[in-house]
């Protein structure tokens, strides 16, 4: 059936959550301008792979689930993140910062690694401490720290900002 996986499946993945919340549109974008590509690529190619970073994960879930939901035959693989010696992610957006705002910057990555290892261990992970961490660096704004369905981007765990309270 044309319809099956599509009619009645819960998705956050776009417009509801994060990025796709403060960025009204994007993934919309993305999505026309990927499938287009692949369709232009698709008869050349004997077997599609398509690359996209880890670091916009929520770009790749989306592409992920446009492959499936349009019967797209492409292999759509993620890229780990490249990071800088001292753990920042190799972005287009950090090379804009100067030094000051790259130190500051780091306590993302800090705050990121301290979830991930207390989970890959088994402990219990403390997303309210992750976010004090970032939320007491001078110079760094956190516009969101959740916890998501890594298929679905439905919002398993949040912990919520003082910004957050202050609006309601």
């Amino acid at each position: 059936e044309i319809l099956s996986g599509l009619v009645g499946s819960e998705m956050c993945i776009r417009d509801r959550v994060l990025e796709g919340a403060s960025r009204p549109g994007h993934f919309d974008g993305v999505a026309t301008v990927v499938a287009k590509l692949w369709n232009i690529v698709r008869p050349a190619a004997p077997v599609l792979r398509s690359y996209f970073g880890q670091k916009d994960a929520q770009q790749l879930t989306v592409l992920r689930r446009l492959a499936t939901d349009l019967d797209i035959d492409v292999d759509v693989r993620a890229v780990p993140i490249v990071r800088s010696p001292e753990g920042l992610a190799l972005s287009s957006r950090n090379t804009r910062l100067d030094a000051a705002g790259l130190e500051h910057a780091l306590v993302l990555s800090r705050a990121l690694r301290s979830l991930a290892d207390a989970a890959a261990s088994g402990e219990p992970v403390d997303v309210q401490a992750a976010r004090r961490m970032v939320e007491d660096e001078p110079g760094v704004e956190l516009d969101h720290l959740v916890v998501v369905d890594r298929d679905t981007f439905c919002l398993l765990y949040t912990s919520p900002s003082p910004r957050d309270q202050r609006g309601s």
